[in-house]
């Protein structure tokens, strides 16, 4: 059976953080492959720029990495987007699979929120990857991962950016997503 996770966000823009995990996650054979899923429209109202753009940056970060597939099922689904039914869709797509769900320290506070959290949690059991400056509660029911990834973050970079600091923000981007991200 095929072990594939499946990372999600908003990726806006795929930063070095994200790049590492996936490398990290595949290396250490945590997981066969990587389903990396921008999402289309954010069930918890946070703004991104248009899909179209978020998945065209994944595909330039990921779609050279073996094991990866960068996926716009979420354009085809009902919205808000939901990773539940992402989910479902993409077993429906890949039944042989067994899948687990990918996400930051930094989401531990808020899974309440998520639409059906604990019905996700069975049916792709969470990898939460540690995030420097996120605690882990020690009483978590999830398998964390110790990953030593940089601390960056989408917004932070955002900021960099609208501050005029592209020079730094480059540090964190593969150079051809720096490269798209000045010419915006």
């Amino acid at each position: 059976m095929t072990n594939i996770g499946i990372y999600g966000g908003s990726f806006n823009p795929p930063h070095i953080g994200h790049i590492l995990l996936v490398h990290y996650l595949l290396e250490m054979q945590i997981v066969d492959e990587v389903y990396v899923v921008p999402v289309f429209q954010h069930a918890l109202d946070k703004q991104s720029v248009e899909f179209t753009r978020r998945l065209q940056l994944c595909k330039l970060a990921f779609g050279s990495v073996s094991g990866v597939t960068v996926s716009d099922i979420e354009s085809h689904l009902p919205t808000p987007s939901f990773t539940l039914r992402t989910l479902e869709a993409l077993a429906e797509e890949r039944p042989e699979a067994s899948w687990r769900l990918v996400l930051g320290t930094d989401v531990l506070a808020e899974i309440e929120r998520w639409h059906r959290f604990t019905e996700l949690a069975r049916k792709a059991p969470p990898l939460f990857v540690e995030r420097q400056g996120f605690a882990c509660s020690e009483q978590s029911n999830y398998e964390i991962l110790p990953a030593l990834l940089p601390r960056v973050s989408s917004s932070y970079l955002r900021t960099l950016y609208a501050s005029g600091r592209e020079q730094e923000a480059a540090l964190f981007l593969p150079p051809r997503i720096a490269e798209l991200m000045v010419s915006d």
